[in-house]
């Protein structure tokens, strides 16, 4: 195959692997590792898969000072409790500017190490959900009333599937092509609009989000920087056979885009090699030296 004839090596690295997402890496560490394969590797570095979830928004690993203050005093003049905000967040001197870091949950751990740690682990999620809840309520009031600019506030919205998929489809448009993204839709999206349950609250406040991303931001790059991006929509039934085919679909398109970056990559070090004899041979004839052959 592919990999046996030009001897490469691919490796699969899923940040989300696990059940317990108190196991998942922190979304700068994400990031860490999105930049470290866009380095390292020579053809595809990122693949996406954008499903009917867009999930939770994410709190911030880090606040200005100013902003979070902002916040606090909105919350009070609404008469919202911070307490939550305060529990998840850390004044910290040592950045710049001075911010509000986010506790990881392993640190917050470490403070209530005097309950069980069943508890502590059920109190956490239960923090930072109240944290998020917060924050989507407050930050919105800041945005109308001007106290934090829109752009600035998309931060607090955000889920990690955005910040991941905005992350790793920046760059050149070399890089945009390196990547693989496969977007699936099934009937089940309008099935949930039936729906009277929390579930199905959660699920249409994340909709306008996701058909964002779906709809625009996606296709945006397909049109601006000729990303590889593919759509499919199945009944619910069907998923089990879609999966079969994202895999064969999947296998085939990192083996043409590892190929081709290879051929490319094989292409520039012969064209190099060339320029390099070209430069050589010039070099020769200027310091030839010509003597006339003396008799004796």
């Amino acid at each position: 195959n592919t990999l046996n004839i030009h001897v490469c090596s691919l490796q699969i690295i899923d940040p989300y692997e696990g059940m317990d997402p108190g196991n998942w890496p922190t979304q700068q560490e994400r990031l860490q590792l999105l930049d470290e394969c866009r380095q390292n590797s020579l053809g595809p570095f990122f693949v996406g898969l954008v499903g009917r979830q867009y999930g939770s928004a994410c709190l911030p690993e880090q606040v200005e000072l100013s902003e979070f203050l902002t916040i606090l005093q909105v919350c009070q003049q609404k008469g919202f409790s911070s307490d939550a905000l305060e529990k998840c967040y850390r004044r910290n001197e040592n950045t710049m500017p001075s911010s509000f870091c986010l506790l990881s949950q392993h640190a917050y751990k470490k403070q209530q190490d005097t309950q069980p740690r069943s508890k502590i682990e059920n109190s956490w999620h239960e923090v930072a959900g109240k944290g998020r809840k917060i924050l989507n309520d407050v930050v919105s009031q800041c945005v109308l009333e001007g106290k934090i600019d829109s752009e600035r506030a998309q931060k607090y919205f955000r889920s990690s599937l955005e910040n991941d998929l905005r992350y790793g489809l920046q760059g050149s448009p070399a890089d945009i092509r390196r990547c693989l993204c496969y977007v699936h839709k099934t009937s089940e999206e309008a099935d949930q609009s039936k729906r009277g349950n929390e579930q199905h609250f959660e699920f249409q406040a994340q909709m306008p989000r996701l058909n964002q991303l779906r709809d625009d931001f996606l296709p945006g790059l397909v049109k601006s920087h000729g990303a590889l991006v593919y759509t499919a929509a199945s009944e619910q039934h069907c998923q089990g056979r879609y999966a079969d085919e994202l895999g064969q679909q999947l296998c085939s398109d990192l083996m043409a885009l590892i190929h081709s970056s290879v051929v490319r990559e094989r292409s520039q070090a012969q064209n190099s090699l060339s320029q390099q004899r070209h430069l050589c041979r010039v070099f020769s004839r200027l310091y030839r030296i010509e003597r006339a052959e003396v008799s004796q």
